[in-house]
């Protein structure tokens, strides 16, 4: 056997399988995203419309009630009794959105203060998590933001393997459906009054105010 011969095939056999791996979108997907409700929908096709309900006679029974299919009411305040249901139709639209605004968001639980430095403080900006707690807080299709923003910075924590107790959600019970950790740091500059502003893409947002108390963590540099 001529390995001088095989020896470049197989390393070409490997190199090609190790680009095929690259390329593959299970490897390349992020493992740990904020989860999404909505994401996997179109932002293009149909989606429900407003339509008038249905209805039809009700049926005699053997035992001289009235009776009405599945999933139909029996409705007895017109001259006859018919049964109904609600009517069904559909529009072109955008499912994305129509799936995001059916979705819980909020109210946002109360914040509990957190430290801003003295603007003589030697530590630039102070750092603190956050339980961000209320009805599709976490999920990945809301979207966070500090209003105003000067001073202030956020990054939502996702966790995931190997990753610090601290950093992970999961391990503190914090869950998508009601719950985000976020991490917040607040510069010196950061004014009054900021608030944390939660919202679907082109919905309308919740609120919750961030208080602030200024304090400089080293007493040497206290004034």
């Amino acid at each position: 056997m001529d390995l001088a011969r095989i020896l470049p095939v197989c390393l070409l056999l490997l190199a090609s399988l190790a680009h095929a791996q690259s390329k593959d979108p299970a490897q390349s997907k992020d493992p740990v995203a904020p989860p999404s409700a909505c994401a996997a929908l179109p932002e293009t096709g149909m989606v429900a419309a407003p339509a008038p309900p249905q209805s039809e006679p009700a049926r005699p029974a053997p035992d001289r009630t009235l009776r009405c299919p599945p999933d139909w009411a029996l409705d007895m305040t017109g001259r006859l009794p018919v049964c109904t249901r609600p009517g069904m139709a559909q529009r072109p639209g955008n499912p994305r959105a129509a799936c995001r605004a059916s979705l819980p968001l909020g109210p946002i639980a109360a914040i509990a203060p957190r430290w801003r430095p003295t603007r003589s403080c030697p530590q630039a900006s102070i750092t603190s998590d956050i339980r961000l707690m209320g009805a599709g807080a976490g999920m990945g299709d809301a979207e966070l933001t500090a209003v105003p923003a000067t001073g202030v910075t956020l990054k939502t924590l996702v966790g995931g393997p190997g990753a610090a107790l601290a950093d992970n959600p999961a391990a503190q019970g914090c869950f998508a459906h009601d719950c985000r950790l976020v991490r917040v740091t607040i510069a010196a500059d950061a004014p009054d009054g900021v608030q944390l502003r939660l919202s679907w893409p082109g919905g309308e947002p919740v609120m919750a105010a961030l208080p602030m108390v200024t304090v400089c963590p080293d007493p040497a540099a206290r004034r």
